[in-house]
Protein backbone atom coordinates (compact mmCIF):
# COMPACT_ATOMS: atom_id res chain seq x y z
CA UNK A 1 0.00 0.00 0.00
CA UNK A 2 1.39 3.48 -0.86
CA UNK A 3 2.97 5.49 1.95
CA UNK A 4 0.27 8.19 1.68
CA UNK A 5 -2.43 5.62 2.48
CA UNK A 6 -0.46 4.50 5.55
CA UNK A 7 -0.18 8.12 6.68
CA UNK A 8 -3.91 8.65 6.17
CA UNK A 9 -4.67 5.48 8.14
CA UNK A 10 -2.38 6.63 10.95
CA UNK A 11 -4.30 9.92 11.08
CA UNK A 12 -7.77 8.31 10.98
CA UNK A 13 -7.31 5.21 13.14
CA UNK A 14 -8.13 6.87 16.49
CA UNK A 15 -11.43 8.19 15.17
CA UNK A 16 -12.26 4.83 13.60
CA UNK A 17 -11.62 2.97 16.86
CA UNK A 18 -13.30 5.49 19.17
CA UNK A 19 -16.43 5.77 17.02
CA UNK A 20 -16.51 1.99 16.38
CA UNK A 21 -16.16 2.27 12.64
CA UNK A 22 -14.12 -0.92 12.61
CA UNK A 23 -16.89 -3.50 12.51
CA UNK A 24 -17.12 -7.24 13.07
CA UNK A 25 -17.65 -9.63 10.20
CA UNK A 26 -18.52 -13.26 10.85
CA UNK A 27 -16.79 -16.11 9.01
CA UNK A 28 -18.74 -19.38 9.43
CA UNK A 29 -16.90 -22.35 10.91
CA UNK A 30 -18.32 -25.56 9.50
CA UNK A 31 -17.92 -29.12 10.74
CA UNK A 32 -17.18 -31.33 7.76
CA UNK A 33 -18.51 -34.50 9.39
CA UNK A 34 -21.95 -33.01 9.98
CA UNK A 35 -21.84 -30.26 7.32
CA UNK A 36 -23.29 -27.65 9.63
CA UNK A 37 -22.19 -24.34 11.07
CA UNK A 38 -20.79 -24.79 14.58
CA UNK A 39 -19.38 -21.34 15.12
CA UNK A 40 -18.15 -18.08 13.67
CA UNK A 41 -14.73 -16.49 13.58
CA UNK A 42 -14.81 -12.77 14.21
CA UNK A 43 -13.00 -10.72 11.56
CA UNK A 44 -12.30 -7.01 11.82
CA UNK A 45 -13.32 -4.90 8.82
CA UNK A 46 -12.97 -1.18 8.23
CA UNK A 47 -14.59 0.71 5.39
CA UNK A 48 -13.53 4.36 5.54
CA UNK A 49 -15.60 6.88 3.58
CA UNK A 50 -12.45 8.46 2.15
CA UNK A 51 -9.98 5.56 2.03
CA UNK A 52 -12.43 2.81 1.11
CA UNK A 53 -11.70 -0.70 2.39
CA UNK A 54 -8.67 -0.69 4.66
CA UNK A 55 -6.94 -4.02 5.16
CA UNK A 56 -6.42 -5.38 8.68
CA UNK A 57 -2.76 -5.74 7.67
CA UNK A 58 -2.70 -1.95 7.62
CA UNK A 59 -5.09 -0.84 10.37
CA UNK A 60 -4.10 -3.34 13.07
CA UNK A 61 -0.47 -2.15 13.19
CA UNK A 62 -1.73 1.45 13.09
CA UNK A 63 -4.00 0.79 16.07
CA UNK A 64 -1.18 -0.96 17.90
CA UNK A 65 1.26 1.90 17.32
CA UNK A 66 -1.28 4.31 18.88
CA UNK A 67 -2.04 2.00 21.84
CA UNK A 68 -5.60 1.49 20.54
CA UNK A 69 -5.47 -2.24 19.92
CA UNK A 70 -6.99 -3.17 23.28
CA UNK A 71 -9.91 -0.78 22.84
CA UNK A 72 -10.46 -1.91 19.26
CA UNK A 73 -10.49 -5.56 20.35
CA UNK A 74 -12.89 -4.84 23.22
CA UNK A 75 -15.25 -2.90 20.93
CA UNK A 76 -15.25 -5.68 18.34
CA UNK A 77 -15.87 -8.42 20.91
CA UNK A 78 -18.69 -6.47 22.56
CA UNK A 79 -20.34 -5.70 19.23
CA UNK A 80 -20.02 -9.30 18.03
CA UNK A 81 -21.51 -10.70 21.24
CA UNK A 82 -24.38 -8.20 21.13
CA UNK A 83 -25.17 -9.26 17.57
CA UNK A 84 -24.85 -12.99 18.21
CA UNK A 85 -26.91 -13.16 21.40
CA UNK A 86 -30.16 -13.00 19.43
CA UNK A 87 -29.18 -15.59 16.81
CA UNK A 88 -31.02 -18.91 16.99
CA UNK A 89 -29.12 -22.11 17.64
CA UNK A 90 -26.04 -23.16 19.54
CA UNK A 91 -22.61 -22.14 18.29
CA UNK A 92 -19.43 -20.48 19.45
CA UNK A 93 -17.58 -17.32 18.53
CA UNK A 94 -13.84 -17.45 17.90
CA UNK A 95 -11.68 -14.39 18.39
CA UNK A 96 -8.11 -13.99 17.18
CA UNK A 97 -6.53 -11.74 19.77
CA UNK A 98 -3.01 -10.34 19.36
CA UNK A 99 -0.57 -11.49 22.05
CA UNK A 100 0.07 -7.91 23.10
Amino acid sequence: MPKKIHNDVDQRIAEAVCFERIRPAFQPIVTLTETRIVGFELLARWHDMTLGEVSPDVFVPAAQSRSLLGLMTFNLMRSACQAAVSWPGTFYLAFNVPPT
